[in-house]
């Protein structure tokens, strides 16, 4: 299963998992603690999220991104865009992204972010998600991702 999250703070995202509750349960415990958004010092943002190899990737709202490996004790080296070409860009988190994260040399602070399991039917079909809000009752848009319909094609009519 292909699972990404991305979460931006300015927005809520519901991740929608098509099968069954215990598969889209275990995709969401097995999230390494490091996914998140960030709060850079620079003003801008940062997305983690994890990819289908082990590895993370990060993003910024400008649609630049990069995959990230493990150098171990927290420290990061990350690829340009889907490529295994080095971009010299390295990450490293603090007490696993709870004490931050340091994006080559500017700081950030992760953002806090309220995440709520949700299981329902829909077209006798069992669907679960995580719908992610930034804390606060304020209004904000909401971005709904479907994973596992991508070969479905009652999604391709129109």
């Amino acid at each position: 299963m292909n699972e990404r999250i991305l979460s931006y703070a300015a927005c809520g995202v519901l991740a929608l998992l098509s099968g069954s509750g215990a598969a889209a349960e275990a995709a969401h415990a097995t999230l390494p603690c490091e996914v998140g958004s960030y709060a850079m010092a620079d003003g801008g943002a940062l997305d983690i999220a994890p990819d289908d190899d082990g590895t993370l990737r990060w993003r910024r709202p400008d649609g630049t991104t990069g995959a990230l490996k493990s150098q171990g004790r927290g420290r990061w080296t990350s690829t340009f865009g889907w490529t295994d070409r080095p971009d010299g860009h390295r990450v490293q988190f603090r007490d696993c992204g709870r004490d931050g994260i340091r994006f080559d040399a500017t700081k950030g602070t992760r953002i806090p972010l309220v995440q709520t399991d949700t299981r329902f039917q829909g077209s006798g079909v069992e669907l679960a998600g995580r719908l992610t809000i930034p804390p606060g009752d304020a209004r904000v848009p909401l971005v709904v991702l479907v994973h596992g319909a991508e070969h479905s094609s009652a999604l391709h009519d129109y």
